[in-house]
């Protein structure tokens, strides 16, 4: 095939994404399996990257301390459940029907979508209502708020860092970053750096007053902007970027994974070479548009910048770097115990326990993300966020609006107690 003919199909395949319907999930059940050794871990693992099925959405790293949730469509469920008998491995249903959850929220949020302003605080906005409030904020509290376009997407959407400051005008010694939406579908993580900016400008809590007399707080609530659109217009589950590289794609699920696409140890463990894969880490460190404008924003702070939080979810996890291999920092014991913390803060919200540790420790090595690119930097406090639910559920991703106020308030109070400790 010649190159003007890769061309042509290529647009014609993103003519017809533009005017897709939104996908449909009917039938796809949720799988929650129990590894009950590291064996078993690397089976999923070698399963996660097995192309003898149509679809396998892995929904949480595989692990033996959490279960596996995997997303399975129609035609691939017997197969599935052939492999994990063969091997001895415990599983559950969690979810018949992923597609009756997303219906159910796609009618709140289409209520929603109609109002020129999201109340942020008890639903999921979309991306042009975010927009909005972000923009309006700088108005509304001239001294204390700049937001700013750190850069453009590859569809031309804006993605923009919001810097709360107790006064502008006189910048703190030290600065935190904030960075949530990296991956499209964790709506949760989006609605809780939403809140969190809320939070801080909340003049009656000790805590805010405490957060921002001792840094500057920078906040890039939607990393992912074209990826977020797409997964409230055409596919609630999406995960990457929209991105097209020059090297042909011929699937819908093209894009890069940002949370592979950092220069950290770029394209090695928790990777794969399909470009339809949810772990696509892109053609080369930083190919994203996205990452690149991060970077240059963070380091562009550097060398106040003391801590960097990248907010996912879920799984109900606080991970430390190094991600990408056994190896950790020299100060790995100081993360640690402040990382604990933070979490006994967080469970005093509701209850909610984390498991803090590194992905090798509880998960399994992944390259390319940003915690530990910045680690790598010389950023002294770099962690990775696996917010609410627990891999229990039967949504997961799914996440009913009504959980923002208590997910959101857990993020806050553990970015509070970082502050607590650290400052003493």
């Amino acid at each position: 095939m010649d190159v003007l003919c890769i061309l042509a199909t290529s647009l014609l395949l993103l003519a017809q994404e533009v005017t897709s319907e939104r996908r449909d999930f009917t039938g796809h059940r949720l799988v929650s399996v129990s590894a009950r050794s590291r064996a078993q871990v690397e089976l999923l693992q070698s399963l996660e990257s097995e192309t003898g099925y149509d679809e396998l959405d892995f929904w949480s790293d595989p692990s033996l301390f959490r279960p596996t949730d995997i997303l399975v469509s129609p035609s691939d469920f017997g197969k599935l459940r052939t492999f994990l008998n063969e091997h001895n491995m415990v599983y559950q249903i969690k979810n018949e029907n992923i597609q009756a959850a997303i219906d159910a929220e796609y009618v709140e949020v289409s209520k929603q979508s109609k109002l020129s302003s999201c109340p942020f605080t008890s639903t999921y906005c979309t991306y042009d209502q975010i927009q909005s409030f972000l923009l309006a904020l700088q108005s509304a509290y001239p001294t204390k708020v700049k937001v700013t376009n750190i850069g453009t997407t590859y569809e031309g959407r804006n993605i923009y860092a919001v810097k709360v400051s107790e006064n502008l005008s006189q910048p703190k010694a030290k600065s935190v970053w904030v960075e949530a939406g990296t991956h499209a579908r964790e709506w949760i993580a989006i609605a809780s750096a939403l809140n969190l900016i809320d939070k801080l400008l909340t003049a009656s809590r000790t805590e805010s007053s405490t957060m921002l007399r001792a840094y500057d707080w920078n906040i890039v609530p939607v990393h992912n902007p074209d990826g977020y659109a797409y997964s409230h217009s055409n596919s609630r589950l999406h995960r990457k970027n929209r991105q097209v590289e020059s090297r042909p794609c011929y699937f819908s699920n093209y894009g890069i994974d940002l949370n592979r696409n950092w220069d950290a140890d770029f394209g090695k463990a928790g990777t794969t070479t399909q470009c339809q894969g949810d772990t696509y880490p892109g053609m080369s460190a930083f190919a994203a548009r996205e990452t690149t404008a991060l970077r240059n924003a963070v380091l562009g702070d550097m060398p106040n910048v003391e801590a960097f939080f990248s907010v996912h979810c879920y799984s109900e996890l606080m991970l430390l770097p190094h991600g990408f291999n056994n190896t950790k920092p020299a100060d790995y014991a100081h993360l640690f115990s402040v990382a604990e913390h933070m979490m006994r803060w967080l469970e005093t919200v509701r209850g909610t326990y984390y498991l803090s540790g590194t992905p090798p420790e509880i998960l399994y090595s992944a390259s390319g993300g940003a915690y530990d690119y910045f680690k790598l930097q010389g950023v002294k406090y770099a962690y990775t966020y696996e917010l609410s639910p627990s891999s229990s559920t039967g949504n997961g991703f799914v996440l009913s609006a009504t959980h923002i106020p208590a997910v959101s308030e857990e993020l806050f109070m553990s970015l509070w107690a970082f502050v607590d400790i650290v400052t003493k």
